[in-house]
């Protein structure tokens, strides 16, 4: 008798159904910027702990959202409301229970949202990263190189976040899912990158990961990457930052209202919601734009030395953070021109220069990508940069920029920024104008140390390639073998168990399979056999591997081949 449709035996339990679609997970991921504004309640409420996601969106009186109204990132009462009659109308979605939900208040915590949704019947249990907190732009950027962590390339927020999931009890589940959106997508990569425990991730918009961390994790990155799928909105600018793992796919990105081009990165953009209820998620491809933004990015930060790229990212990180946060235009000039930031401001001015003068097309598709995004200013900006670097005698108003900055009075300086404010339609206070000489004089000697090397064919992201089966032996990889041999011990038995106790159960379903089920528990009792000797052997390897490294033995390669072939 063959076994019923919906039926699917794993290799970490049996199961019923098929894990959830990548559209349930992003629905899931939508829960998680519940905010406490009326009618909503934030998903950490404590009337939500426990309670089945049917309780929760019953709570919440649908009728009474603002249509118009942002409710946070840029999703509005419209938005709301779709996205709750889409979770309505999935009975298995409405079934699951918020089994936990946890706030990062640890050392290095910055507020950071995460939940464990689980299914009846231990099916499957699904761990959620939300999105950047406002205590977290900072560690956003600290990841893009080395880091004061122990591991030299890892955040505090990304370690607090595998610290949590390792809490977790998820042994008797048959599906451990670990998905997240933005810095959420980001968490839940690295989840899974050092955690052989998650089955799969599905990560929406989450940013990479630096050159730095793809090096010393390449061997976990490539026994882990074929769990990941990162589902990124073709115009979504966070997805392009660092170095993704993985496999990328791109999708339509729908409703951009008021935000604008920001509105690429909210998380409700990636579901196209139908009248009647339902929601699909349809391919698309990147925006040309973003890729060469990608393109830039990569190439800017392995331009700069260890300690400067150290410096700039915590610029950047202090200036996000500073301006989600609400701060004036003055706290953030305050920012960039206080200690040694200016320097690191010129160093980027100067990069972008000499980068677009050898990328020709990258200024022309960014400037048209912010004009299609109703972000004219920007683009503006970019166009009037191009029109003052062509102005006849730049250079030489460059050469001396430092010293009209230091010695010509607020007067003139005003005049000059006047002519500015004509020709360029930029309107710069005398004080203003006279820091931004200083820093194009900075700006214009950084260009000339730039190496012609550093500006082209150097963006791409930094790829692991998978060991296809092939292992590199040394006493501290047999032990990175024994420990995945313990790991899928442990889950064979797992599935023993789940069948043993199908066995117990009586009805006609059941009897149907009975055949199959015994034949699986044969096969992998069986398998279960041969992987202790292969671990007994690996475990007489690791011995003379040890061996061989402290005593550099001449005799270890014949030992060591010995031992596996036994």
């Amino acid at each position: 008798m063959a076994i019923p449709q919906d039926t699917e035996l794993s290799g970490k339990g049996t199961h019923f159904r098929m894990p959830l679609s990548t559209e349930q997970l992003l629905l899931l991921n939508n829960l998680m910027y519940m905010t406490a504004e009326e009618p909503l309640r934030s998903i950490t409420a404590e009337t939500y702990q426990g309670r089945t996601v049917r309780t929760m969106i019953e709570s919440i009186d649908i009728k009474r959202f603002d249509e118009g109204k942002n409710y946070g990132s840029y999703m509005t009462g419209t938005d709301w409301q779709q996205i709750l009659r889409s979770i309505q109308k999935d009975e298995r979605l409405m079934q699951m229970t918020l089994a936990q939900t946890y706030v990062d208040t640890g050392v290095g915590g910055g507020g950071g949202v995460s939940a464990l949704f689980t299914e009846p019947g231990l099916e499957e249990a699904v761990v959620c990263y939300r999105g950047t907190a406002g205590g977290e732009w900072k560690d956003n950027f600290i990841g893009g190189g080395e880091t004061d962590v122990l591991d030299g390339v890892s955040t505090l927020q990304q370690k607090n976040a595998l610290s949590w999931y390792q809490s977790l009890a998820l042994e008797d589940y048959a599906t451990v899912t670990v998905t997240g959106h933005s810095k959420g997508g980001n968490k839940a990569k690295y989840v899974t990158i050092l955690e052989p425990s998650v089955d799969r991730c599905v990560a929406f918009d989450g940013q990479g990961f630096s050159d730095e961390f793809v090096k010393k994790y390449q061997r976990q990155i490539a026994g882990n990457q074929h769990k990941v799928r990162n589902c990124n909105a073709e115009g979504d600018y966070v997805n392009l930052l660092l170095n993704d793992v993985g496999t990328c796919e791109f999708y339509k990105g729908w409703d951009i209202g008021a935000g604008g081009f920001l509105e690429n990165h909210c998380p409700s953009t990636l579901l196209k919601f139908s009248e009647n209820g339902s929601c699909k998620m349809y391919p698309g491809s990147r925006e040309p734009a973003m890729e060469a933004l990608d393109q830039f990015l990569n190439s800017y930060l392995r331009s700069l030395p260890s300690a400067q790229k150290k410096a700039t990212l915590l610029l950047f990180g202090t200036l996000a953070e500073a301006g989600f946060h609400g701060a004036a235009a003055e706290e953030l000039t305050y920012i960039a021109l206080r200690g040694k930031n200016p320097s690191w401001t010129a160093k980027l001015l100067a990069y972008l220069a000499e980068y677009g003068q050898a990328n020709p097309d990258f200024s022309k598709k960014l400037q048209q990508f912010l004009s299609d995004f109703r972000m004219k200013q920007i683009a503006k900006a970019l166009q009037t940069a191009d029109m003052i670097a062509g102005w006849d005698g730049f250079d030489g108003l460059i050469d001396g920029a430092d010293w009209l900055g230091s010695r010509i009075s607020d007067t003139t300086l005003g005049l000059i920024s006047s002519y500015i404010g004509q020709r360029a339609g930029i309107e710069l206070s005398g004080e203003e104008l006279r820091r931004l000489l200083t820093i194009l004089h900075e700006t214009n000697t950084e260009m000339e140390r730039i190496p012609a090397a550093m500006l082209k064919g150097n963006g791409a992201d930094a790829e692991v390639t998978n060991a296809g089966g092939m292992l590199v032996f040394s006493s501290g990889g047999i032990a990175e073998v024994l420990t995945a041999l313990d790991e899928y011990n442990r889950r064979m038995a797992a599935v023993l168990g789940r069948l043993r106790r199908l066995f117990g159960q009586s009805g006609k379903a059941l009897d149907q399979i009975k055949p199959q089920v015994q034949c699986t528990t044969r096969t992998l009792e069986q398998q279960r056999r041969k992987l202790q000797k292969l671990k007994t052997n690996l475990q007489t390897a690791g011995q003379i591997v040890t061996t061989a490294e402290q005593s550099n033995c001449a005799l270890f390669s014949a030992q060591f081949s010995e031992a596996i072939r036994s």
